[in-house]
């Protein structure tokens, strides 16, 4: 199937299976469209954004050949990602690309983790932000934490902050994080 730019925005203008976001990946990577998927990811029709995002996030997982064209626009643009729903899948890959030993795409330089820090801050932060988002901005700034040390301390003094306003699932998250830094 060759893949435009107008076939692409038509599909992500109605609901999508898992199965279908799934194919739609394997059919960006093969024909090598990811720039246009990750621009979709902005569109200002929230649908289209999200459904672009969680298809970029299964390019990351399952293609991450074709995910690697991409992750340095993509980590330039993280921090411009503003809805909420995308936003889910964007920590989702910023997750999966920040793990040092089992990362598939392997472009988070130092300098890379200190432009993504500050916005990965303000999203677990921000009170409008959805906690999965929140849960993987927690689990991006222990990994980045392996690197950048004092991220640690700032990111416990973060959680102590937000575990009495959050729900059980935050708790959970930071409970889980806490014990991963012990072992650290």
């Amino acid at each position: 199937m060759n893949l435009t730019q107008e076939a692409l925005f038509a599909a992500l203008t109605k609901p999508l299976s898992k199965k279908a976001i799934e194919h739609l990946a394997s059919t960006v990577a093969a024909n090598h469209a990811a720039a246009l998927l990750l621009d979709l990811s902005f569109d200002v029709n929230p649908q289209v954004a999200f459904r672009a995002a969680w298809i970029l996030e299964n390019l990351c997982y399952h293609h991450a050949d074709s995910f690697a064209v991409v992750a340095d626009a993509f980590i330039r643009r993280f921090e411009r990602q503003q809805n909420h729903s995308a936003q889910r899948h964007f920590a989702k890959i910023l997750t999966m690309i920040s793990r040092l030993k089992t990362g598939k795409v392997n472009k988070l330089t130092l300098e890379n983790q200190e432009m993504l820090t500050r916005p990965v801050f303000d999203w677990l932060l921000d009170g409008m932000v959805p906690v999965a988002v929140k849960s993987h901005c927690i689990q991006i700034l222990a990994n980045f934490s392996v690197q950048q040390p004092w991220i640690r301390e700032e990111l416990l003094n973060t959680l102590d902050f937000l575990e009495s306003s959050h729900s059980i699932a935050f708790f959970a998250k930071a409970k889980q994080i806490r014990k991963q830094f012990q072992k650290m």
